[in-house]
């Protein structure tokens, strides 16, 4: 229609959507397939079970800082990080989390006469 909605209002209210959501859920990495370099399914933790959600067309990785930590424990990202952490190599690409930093979320408090 031209005009700017939520994802909630786009994605999930939308009957003919095919995207579902797992709450309480906790994304452990992501599958490659290595000959296609593509992503294809992915693995989480759902009830204290690993469960495994194929993709039909493309997986979206939006879990914020969170991103590069999926990548690298999915065997994506830097080849001598991954290696050292016993992490089969998907994909050596060394900008995988090069720039993360820890943001610490610090609420100054003070008192006005």
């Amino acid at each position: 229609t031209g005009q700017r909605q939520s994802t909630s209002i786009v994605l999930l209210g939308n009957k003919a959507s095919k995207v579902k959501v797992r709450d309480a859920a906790t994304v452990l990495r992501i599958v490659f397939n290595k000959a296609k370099n593509k992503a294809v399914a992915v693995d989480y933790l759902h009830k204290n079970k690993v469960k495994r959600v194929w993709a039909r067309k493309k997986i979206i990785l939006s879990s914020g800082a969170r991103s590069c930590a999926v990548l690298m424990k999915s065997g994506y990202g830097p080849k001598n990080l991954l290696e050292d952490n016993n992490i089969k190599v998907v994909y050596d690409n060394p900008n995988v989390g090069i720039k993360l930093r820890n943001h610490l979320f610090v609420t100054p408090q003070f008192s006005c006469p």
